[in-house]
């Protein structure tokens, strides 16, 4: 079968698959396959030699096949709906469930098929394949909200948790308390340019831990792309503490970080913004946190800088 390329966060997605007995495949909104189990694969090998060529419409009963192109085209990221569709008679009579999974990188939907074969098996064996898609299911909904590279949440997961807090404290008529820090790398191209993508790779790995370390249980870190981070502080109102776990992650990051031998070097801008600040929604929030970053970095880089007022009495400029 043909590897997997990586789609955003399901670049473990070939080995997820393979982990289930009944067939499998990955699908975008278009219909073209991009990845499927050998269990898949088994059912039109005999007629369809590359399946990777073909498009889902084309291995499908042609009752189905409006259908399909339809749900594929229409479904949206909220939807919980999944379609029940024949697979082509030479498939054995298999049912396929499609359901929508995750946006790709470049903003395509992914959906993923499952089927099961209409015969006769041991209870036994439905037993297994039934805990065996539900295992497949909860890791690929695991990768679809992290960060492939790192670990760390990805952008899915921060608008999510953020979202949670807001509805939470709308329901309980409380105003929402959380700080946003949205955090750039300086000179990480400098890295990649002089070092490769391996010694890059290295380098956000090594200061997500240290986001990690740092925030522990007062909030959650997480990967939105590139050498950008967001930081979701939940546990810590106090702006002097806000202030302080900045400024340890800059302390931190500072220092030489040792990469086959060789001390590379670089820093971080910090952009903090607040719920308070005029009711801002987490939308408004996470823009606000932005918009300080890209005020820290035309600064001068290696340098926090607050969007709202309420963070420092006076001061709302820290930084070389």
């Amino acid at each position: 079968m043909k590897s997997l390329q990586k789609i955003g966060s399901l670049i473990a997605a070939d080995k997820l698959l393979d982990l289930i007995q009944q067939p499998a495949v990955l699908m975008n909104d278009s219909g073209a396959i991009i990845y499927c189990n050998q269990a898949f694969d088994d059912l039109f090998k005999a007629q369809i030699p590359d399946i990777f060529n073909q498009n889902i419409t084309q291995l499908i009963d042609r009752k189905d096949s409006e259908a399909i192109i339809e749900y594929l085209g229409g479904t949206d990221a909220n939807s919980d709906q999944e379609l029940k569709i024949n697979l082509a008679e030479n498939s054995g009579h298999t049912k396929l469930v499609v359901k929508y999974l995750t946006t790709d990188d470049d903003g395509r939907k992914v959906f993923v098929g499952l089927g099961s074969m209409i015969q006769s098996i041991p209870n036994s064996e439905l037993i297994n394949a039934k805990a065996n898609e539900k295992r497949l299911q909860m890791a690929l909904e695991h990768e679809s909200r992290h960060d492939a590279l790192t670990g760390l949440a990805n952008r899915r997961k921060l608008v999510e948790d953020q979202d949670a807090i807001f509805e939470f404290a709308s329901q309980s008529d409380a105003a929402p308390a959380y700080a946003v820090m949205r955090i750039d790398l300086d000179r990480f191209k400098r890295v990649n340019d002089n070092y490769g993508h391996a010694a890059g790779d290295a380098v956000l790995v090594h200061v997500s831990d240290i986001f990690t370390k740092i925030v522990g249980s007062k909030g959650s870190v997480a990967r939105m792309g590139g050498d950008e981070f967001s930081i979701l502080i939940t546990r810590e109102r106090r702006e002097r503490e806000i202030l302080k776990i900045a400024e340890q992650i800059m302390e931190e990051v500072a220092k030489p970080f040792s990469y086959k031998g060789t001390a590379l070097q670089f820093g971080v801008s910090i952009g903090i913004a607040s719920s308070a600040f005029q009711g801002a929604d987490p939308a408004q929030t996470q823009a606000n946190a932005e918009q300080a970053l890209y005020e820290a970095k035309e600064s001068g880089q290696n340098c926090i800088r607050f969007f709202s007022e309420r963070f420092i009495d006076e001061e709302e400029y820290y930084g070389t």
